[in-house]
């Protein structure tokens, strides 16, 4: 929302100080999202970091699956954004992560789902 004054240096989950990999990456709740999608559907190791994502982890796949596993990731990284967006706004807790973000476990689910209530609304 625009000039909100809350409070910029602690993550709604978990209170620790928010960064961009914290919250993508070392909060326990992204690393729940992280291991939930991609470990234990798939048996992938989840990246640690942006950098990590975009370089050394999607280059170790084969070129073939890269591009969907990119999509996943993304896809990851977008769920946990909107569901902080969810608590620090409307005080709602992780909705969005419980509805969408296991739903089609590559992320396509949850982007088609937010395609069509977005077409919809």
């Amino acid at each position: 929302k625009r000039k909100w004054k809350g409070d910029k240096k602690k993550c709604c989950f978990c209170s620790a100080h928010e960064s961009i990999k914290h919250l993508f990456f070392d909060c326990h709740v992204a690393k729940f999202v992280w291991n939930a999608v991609f470990f234990l559907t798939f048996g992938i190791g989840p990246p640690s970091s942006i950098t990590n994502l975009l370089g050394p982890w999607l280059s170790s796949f084969p070129l073939k699956i890269r591009k969907q596993l990119l999509i996943g990731a993304t896809t990851m990284c977008w769920a946990i954004w909107l569901s902080r967006n969810e608590v620090v706004f409307q005080r709602r807790y992780l909705t969005l992560i419980c509805k969408y973000s296991l739903e089609g476990h590559t992320g396509q689910g949850f982007g088609c789902s937010y395609l069509k209530r977005k077409r919809c609304n």
